[in-house]
């Protein structure tokens, strides 16, 4: 199966029942993490999967989960999903950005997790660079 084959049957068995925030900027509004920032984060949400490469619990490897952005930057983004990733995990990422065609396939290094009030899984991912990944284009596209 191609990549290309993989994405299209990844993305249309999105979870109907996921709950976006209002708007990304409400998101932004609760956020503490500004000053342990090395780059400028934005507020956007957009559609991608996450897949588990490397974790310490085994049984989350090979987990893949449809999930939403809720910010991005250069290096890294905010992620809401409705499944626990803990911290020290390695995950690829496939992101679509809704303004571009095509889809951003991305390695990283999940850095912290924390259970949000609407139930939902608040991850902080930093992008790792990989020969394979579209990781120049993203930073190119968010300097």
């Amino acid at each position: 199966m191609t990549t290309s084959q993989l994405m299209s049957k990844l993305f249309s068995k999105i979870q109907p029942h996921q709950t976006l925030p209002k708007t990304a900027a409400e998101m932004l509004e609760h956020d503490d993490q500004w000053d342990k920032r090395s780059t400028h984060r934005r507020a956007a949400i957009e559609r991608l999967f996450i897949q588990v490469t490397d974790c310490a619990n085994a049984d989350k490897i090979g987990t893949t989960v449809s999930c939403h952005s809720t910010q991005l930057s250069a290096s890294g983004m905010t992620i809401s999903a409705d499944v626990h990733i803990p911290a020290g995990s390695l995950v690829d990422l496939w992101v679509s950005i809704s303004a571009l065609p095509g889809k951003f396939f991305l390695s990283a290094d999940v850095r912290w997790s924390s259970l949000a009030d609407n139930g939902l899984y608040q991850l902080g991912v930093e992008f790792i660079d990989g020969d394979a990944t579209d990781t120049p284009a993203w930073r190119a596209l968010h300097a």
